[in-house]
């Protein structure tokens, strides 16, 4: 093809996208006005921001961890969903003699998280 010829087709498919445009003109509203309502939306955001810089927040080590007693140790599995296939599985597991004392479905184990999340609490307290 020609280059005349390309550019005449490109001229009728703008023209055919105008003829489109013009028909919808409420589509069109919503094409143009949107994003420009969600680009004005974010650089108002970003004028109310100020751009300073702060310094360098330095974390001591959480050593709560080394806290924990020795009761919370996984001596259980938990797991989820209670059905058929995941209790056959874990009766598995617990028979595969790799140190676990017991399974138990999660709902049960509410109480070592809760345990859990009260170390976790005691360690950011010595932050």
């Amino acid at each position: 093809m020609s280059a005349e010829r390309k550019l005449r087709q490109f001229r009728l498919l703008l023209w055919k996208n105008f003829l489109i445009q013009k028909r919808k003109v409420v589509t069109t509203i919503f094409e143009i006005g949107l994003p420009a309502f969600f680009a004005l939306i974010l650089i108002f955001i970003r004028l109310r921001v100020s751009g300073e810089m702060k310094d360098k927040q330095v974390w001591d080590p959480c050593l709560g961890w080394q806290r924990i007693p020795y009761q919370i140790k996984a001596t259980r599995l938990a797991f989820s969903p209670q059905n058929n296939v995941t209790q056959k599985i874990m009766e598995h597991v617990l028979r595969s003699e790799i140190g676990l004392k017991g399974i138990i479905f999660f709902t049960y184990c509410i109480k070592i998280v809760i345990k859990l999340l009260i170390y976790t609490y005691n360690c950011i307290q010595y932050i």
